[in-house]
């Protein structure tokens, strides 16, 4: 299978066009304050995780067009530790009642889908390296909302505290049986919104409770970012064929 190569020139600014969806004074904002990106969540291992789990599930899989993402794992993880680089987090944000992002920033929904957008025509035009880093991209802003903290249009404490916990103990519950086919809604916004909602019912509790709910609220929201990923991956080999 031949793989094209897009000129860097036309990579970077298919690139910077993705970052101008965020409001240009939130963006001046936080350029200007770089101490809040360390308040927002960072590159984290859980995300490659999440990604080289999923991977391997689909190798486990009977459909062999889902065999199509397995050389560009690489490319995926570089994508889904991409997504959170400079300001760039501060979009991925979705709360699912107010339908909107943090401040004055853009949301995950809107920031996925174009992620997602983007790959798909980058898929069919051959640039399958490209596509894959902007797919992972994708993934990551899926995974994120099933974060509760990340459910409110606003910084508060304990986000990190929390997202450090998962760092380390992720791992222990990835579900081996989440393999399944697309989630079934309408749009990638859709999937995004529900998965916004399904975890900011576990936000009271990490409020309230704080790191004793952390293992109950972990086992209930990995295996639906895993779930999710799976679904994203999937979808995206239906849509780009």
């Amino acid at each position: 299978m031949a793989v094209n190569m897009m000129p860097a020139s036309t990579y970077t600014s298919m690139v910077n066009a993705k970052q101008t969806t965020a409001n240009p004074l939130a963006v001046a904002m936080v350029k200007s304050f770089s101490f809040l990106q360390q308040k927002l969540d960072r590159p984290g291992r859980t995300h490659v995780t999440l990604v080289n789990q999923a991977i391997g599930e689909l190798r486990r899989s009977s459909n062999s067009a889902l065999y199509l993402l397995d050389p560009f794992v690489g490319q995926l993880c570089q994508g889904v530790l991409w997504a959170d680089l400079d300001w760039k987090n501060c979009n991925h944000y979705y709360h699912p009642k107010l339908e909107k992002g943090m401040w004055l920033f853009s949301n995950a929904a809107r920031e996925c889908s174009l992620y997602y957008t983007s790959a798909t025509k980058l898929w069919r035009a051959g640039y399958r390296s490209q596509a894959m880093i902007l797919l992972g991209a994708s993934s990551h802003l899926v995974q994120d909302v099933c974060v509760p903290f990340h459910t409110i249009p606003h910084l508060i404490l304990g986000h990190r505290v929390f997202e450090e916990y998962a760092e380390i103990h992720a791992e222990r519950f990835l579900s081996g049986d989440s393999l399944g086919g697309p989630d079934g809604v309408s749009s990638l916004e859709d999937s995004v919104k529900d998965n916004a909602l399904f975890s900011s019912a576990f936000l009271p509790s990490l409020l309230s409770e704080g790191v004793p709910a952390y293992d109950a609220v972990l086992l209930a929201i990995v295996p639906q970012a895993l779930k999710s990923t799976i679904a994203l991956f999937t979808r995206f080999i239906a849509d780009a064929s």
